[in-house]
């Protein structure tokens, strides 16, 4: 339900169904788009769910992609 939101640019209802989501249980799939959607927002917040969503599935190459592209967005900002 959450990625047919997303999809239909219904942004705040698939962040609310994700949390939902993450309530009953956290996993990483969860953690990464939520942290996408929070990233188009953007809230600050996503790094941690991105963070979180490598912490549960070390191999997620999405999640650890997504890290990367914020430290170098950071980097860029403070040059």
């Amino acid at each position: 339900l959450a990625i047919a939101m997303y999809q239909a640019n219904q942004r705040d209802g698939a962040e609310l169904e994700l949390r939902k989501v993450l309530l009953l249980r956290s996993d990483a799939a969860a953690h990464y788009a939520l942290g996408v959607i929070l990233k188009e927002k953007g809230d600050p917040a996503a790094r941690s769910e991105f963070e979180t969503a490598l912490r549960l599935d070390p191999s997620s190459a999405v999640a650890r992609y997504e890290l990367e592209r914020m430290r170098q967005g950071n980097s860029a900002r403070h040059r």
